[in-house]
This record gives structure tokens, sequence and C-alpha cells, in this order.
């Protein structure tokens, strides 16, 4: 975010009591998170920014100025999302910004590299058009890595090289090098990660990462590279160690995969105890899916649920403003109800049950009572992002799908990725039919298959899952981090290859399928990752397909299925991924045969001549 120093000089006059101010907030309990307190106060603001603090009768108020009244009610700085990918909700830039402004939030750092990975840099460029339509300041996270993996572990469309990153990082929406990266990048000194890191620095912006799992000497060596922050922290431990080495953590609740309530409780207990500094903290919300995001809210939900476990309300609030803002070093213009600041300032009956009744965004009204004041233009993404299904066929068989099994088996060894906040990998063994290694459900062994979908390469990762009980039936998604290919998890390879061309022939999204028929989708034609439904209507559609794998599917992961399955593939966490070069160990970055003894490249079905 480029600085902006704004028209000082009338903030000035207010302020000396020389002109009057455009807008008084009166009566107000103003939510200081400097000072930790709350004060009874007016504020002043004129143009998009705060001049003064205090009673309006003792400043210049022409009879033209327009008097709020806020009496009753607390005036609190409007939230700040440090790291957000709106991908991740599903609609475009202009639906997120009409659901989340009500809710208090004014700024979001998002990182666009969902879309960037297939689509490119018009990609982002789409998505910001997009945004800038919008009262909601949504700034530039730009990413860290496009692709994440070199070529010949993963195919992505996106190329961001390090010249394309110093021009986004010019961008004056630009406030940060996003972090999410593989943090073996840094640690292993790779030399383009560096030089986006040398890149940031020149410019005075905050390097963001990711660190999960990492402690001891690697932790210390992914500080002393230049990484400032983490958002993947799994528990206290984690937190607090990062804390000792200068590494923020931005904490989004992820229940049953890392961070939920309980942890925030023991943190809570922590503060308490005066044994971290709360300045090193900040709330996120990184990926929220639209019934989630509906159903229990944004960075407002976050501030209930600190408050709820033991946090005080001004500690809570200033993770989603003044710290968020110092960390993104964007505090001259955002995080406090100051002069100087732009007035970005959320009203609210109390901090405990933290809901908007009024939200201006630099100066002006932007929303009332839970609506957007004024009806957002519509924004059509350009024809590039309508075509993203770039397979090199459009119509896949099981034989397409199936692994091969060595010439003469009965039963196989197989690599089988583990499901879980942390991806392991084990060993089973497997029937062999017709020279293809069938998937268990009995066993809860599901098939697994990534298809290329950006290059026409063809390629196709096989392999086997554990850890959902998928009993029936297949799943295909175009939502599958980081390079979005398509993934299929099934049953039975006859209903995945049903549910991939439905896929296809959707424009990407989800689709359930069973029996030979498709039971459930949710089209998301927008790089195969958004939808222009409102987020009411998407939210419904995801409600249906959880309740289709659950139902229908036999699927065991009760709590948010979709985040589980969204992030199997991506080999940037611990300690496997599965792409379309197979299975990916994290680590050493080696593709591993899903056959135990086979070659790497050796598991595709040869009935078929794909892979």
């Amino acid at each position: 975010m480029r600085p902006e120093f704004g028209d000082r000089e009338a903030l000035i006059d207010v302020a000396m009591g020389r002109a009057s101010p455009d807008l008084v907030i009166k009566d107000a309990l103003v939510a200081n998170v400097l000072t930790r307190e709350l004060v009874p106060c007016d504020v002043l603001v004129k143009g998009q920014r705060i001049a003064a603090l205090g009673r309006a009768e003792d400043y210049r108020v022409a009879p033209s100025c327009e008097i709020v009244s806020a009496r009753g009610l607390i005036a609190a700085p409007a939230l700040i999302d440090p790291h957000v990918h709106i991908e991740s909700s599903c609609v475009t830039a202009g639906e997120y910004a009409r659901i989340v402004v009500p809710r208090g939030i004014a700024t979001v750092a998002a990182d666009p590299h969902e879309i960037a990975n297939v689509l490119g840099l018009p990609g982002i460029e789409a998505l910001f058009e997009d945004a800038r339509r919008t009262p909601l300041r949504v700034l530039l996270r730009v990413p860290g890595r496009v692709p994440a993996m070199p070529p010949e572990l993963e195919t992505s469309f996106g190329q961001i090289s390090v010249k394309a990153t110093a021009a986004l990082l010019d961008w004056p929406e630009a406030v940060c090098l996003a972090g999410d990266i593989n943090p073996r990048l840094v640690v292993e000194k790779d030399p383009e990660q560096l030089a986006k890191f040398r890149a940031a620095v020149a410019r005075g912006m905050t390097i963001s990462g990711q660190s999960p799992a990492l402690t001891g000497g690697r932790l210390c060596a992914f500080v002393a590279g230049g990484a400032e922050d983490s958002h993947v922290a799994r528990d206290l431990d984690e937190i607090i160690e990062n804390a000792r080495l200068g590494l923020r953590s931005v904490l989004a609740t992820r229940p049953g995969r890392r961070l939920d309530e309980g942890h925030f409780r023991a943190l809570a207990d922590w503060i308490r105890a005066g044994r971290i500094d709360t300045r090193t903290l900040q709330f996120c919300t990184d990926d929220v899916h639209p019934h989630y995001l509906l159903a229990e809210g944004h960075l407002e939900q976050r501030i209930r649920m600190a408050i709820r476990r033991g946090f005080d309300p001004l500690v809570a609030l200033q993770m989603a403003t003044i710290n968020v803002a110092q960390g993104l070093r964007i505090d001259r213009d955002l995080g406090s109800i100051t002069p100087g600041k732009f007035a970005d300032i959320v009203l609210v009956g109390s901090l405990e049950n933290f809901t908007a009744r009024a939200v201006y965004a630099g100066g002006r009204l932007v929303a009332r009572d839970g609506a957007l004041i004024d009806p957002l233009p519509d924004y059509r993404y350009p024809d590039v992002a309508h075509h993203s299904m770039r397979c090199r066929r459009t119509q896949f068989t099981a034989a397409d799908l199936s692994v091969a099994a060595p010439p003469g088996a009965n039963r196989v060894d197989v690599r089988v990725v583990v499901a879980g906040a942390v991806k392991e990998q084990a060993v089973k063994p497997l029937d062999v039919h017709d020279g293809v290694v069938l998937p268990d459900p009995g066993r809860d062994i599901a098939a697994f298959v990534v298809i290329e979908r950006h290059r026409r390469t063809g390629g196709i990762g096989r392999g086997f899952l554990t850890g959902i009980s998928l009993r029936h039936g297949a799943i295909a998604s175009t939502v599958s981090h980081d390079a979005h290919n398509i993934f299929v998890i099934g049953a039975d390879y006859a209903d995945m290859a049903v549910a991939v061309n439905r896929l296809v022939a959707l424009g990407g999204g989800y689709v359930a399928a069973r029996a030979g028929q498709v039971l459930c989708e949710v089209p998301l034609p927008i790089a195969g990752l958004m939808s222009y439904e409102p987020m009411a209507v998407v939210a419904h559609q995801h409600e249906e397909l959880e309740r289709v794998l659950a139902r229908d599917l036999g699927c065991s992961i009760g709590n948010r299925p979709l985040y589980v399955l969204n992030f199997l593939c991506l080999p940037n966490i611990p300690k496997v991924g599965i792409t379309d070069k197979g299975i990916i160990d994290v680590q050493s970055f080696e593709p591993l045969p899903p056959i135990l003894g086979a070659a790497a490249g050796d598991v595709a079905s040869d009935m078929h001549g794909m892979g």
C-alpha cells in the first residue's frame, strides 16, 4: 500500500478550529487500541481522514456538517484481515465485499495466488479490477511463488518471475510479499525466493511466510532468511516459539486441523499471566468457504470467539486492527481511530457481541445494519477465466484413471496418503484384478487421481488415500491447492470418470457421483474457483455437497470435509502431496511411485496410453 500523505493541511485546520469537519460521530465510546481503553468523545472527520478527537463543541462545526449520534455505541477501528484468499469464498470479489463489509471489515490483504496459478497475471488483474468497484479496500499480498512447485513436480499455468514479482510489488495496492510457500525454499537458500525477499525489503515491505512444524535451528534459519510472520501455528507451543524468535503469529481458527477454540483459551491464560506480548498476535481468515462465512462470520467472529475464551475485549480488537496494521507497515494510515488515519470506523453495541450497526470507510457510510448502502456495479471476468479447463481430452474412462499392477501380480503393496492435519504416508496391500490395482473402500482405501488441466500435457498422477472412509462413488473438484488441477477421489474408477467428465463440462467446481449418476454439483465457472451466483446460493450448494458426501458417499470427515479434500494435493505442507506427477515428498521434493518397488512414472494402466 503506497503511503498517502493526504490533505493534511485541511486536517490541521479542523483540529485548530479554523475549518469545519465534514462529519462528526458524536457521543461515542471510542475503542482506543493504542491505550486499550474506551474513551467517551466525538470523532471529527475531514474528507477521508480523522482530523480530531474530543468534544465537537470545542471545535468549529458548520451547519452543513453531518452529525451522527453514536450514543450508547462503541466506535471501533474497522477490521483488517492480514491474510485472505478471496477465491476460497468461491464468489467474486464484489460479492465477497458485499458480505464482509457490513460485518465491519474495511480492509483485507489478499493473496491471489489461487487464481494466479490458473490464469497467471491476467487472473490477478481481473480479481483486483473487480475489487476496485467495491467499498472494501483490497490490498495485494504479492504471491510468493507461482507456480509453487517446479514443473517436474507439478504443472501449473501461471508463471510469475522475479521481475514480475517486483512489478507487482510496485502496484499501489501492494502491501507485502506473501508467504504461502514451502519453507524449504528459504532454509535451503533458493536464489529465486531470496531475490524476491530482497525486492520486498528494498521497498520497505513485510515478508510473510509459513513455518509448518519448523522448530529449533530450521525455524531460526527461516526467520533469519527474512520471514516475519507465520499463519500455520498448530498449538500454543508453536505460537510461543515463534514469538520468542521474533516471528508474528497470524492466527486463523482451524477446527479439527490446527487451532481451535481450546487453543485460544490456553493462549488467553498465557496473556493474562503476562507471558507473551500480544503485539505479536493477529487474526486472519485465510481460507473460508461460503457456507461457513455466512453461518459463522469473518473477523468479527474471531473477536467474539477470543473474548468468549478469556481474551480482554480490547486485546482481541487489537489483533484485528492495530496489530495487523503494524505488522503490514500500514499503521501510518490504518489500524486506529486517531488523527490522520483513514476514517475506517465501525459502530457496535459491544465488543463482546461484535455486530456492526454502521460501517464507515474513508469517512463515508458504506453499510448499515448488515447491508451495503449502495448496490455494486456488475463485473464480468475476461473470457480467459471461463475457459480454464485446458485438459488434453474432455472425456475420461475408468481405464484412464486406474493404476496398473506389475505383470502377473495378484496383490501389491502401495503407498497410501493418510489424510489429516499432517499428511502422512503408509504402506497397505491391495488386490489386483485384470492388471489393475483396486481401491478397497471396506478398508478405507480410496483411489486418488490428479489430472493436469492447464497445459494439455495429459499428465495424470495416481495414488491411494485413507482417512476419509469414502465407501461409495467419487468426488472430483478443481479447487485443489495450489495448482488447482483436477482431483478425483473414489471407491470406484467408473464413478471417478463420471465425476471428472461432468466437472470438465461444467468448467470447474465440484461434482459428486455414485452408481454412474451425478448426485450433486457446484459450478465454479470463473477459473474453476469462483461463481457469479450470490454467496447464499453458493453456500447452499456447498452445504448440499457436504450432505451428499456423508449420506451417499459415506465420507467420515464430520468436520469441514471440503477443507480436508481441498488441501490433500498441496505439496507445500508436510509431509506428502499429490500432483499430476504423482505422490510428492514435501521435504525431499521427490516423486514417489504408488506401488512399492515401481518406478515413479510406471503407474498408468496399459489399457489407455495416457499419463
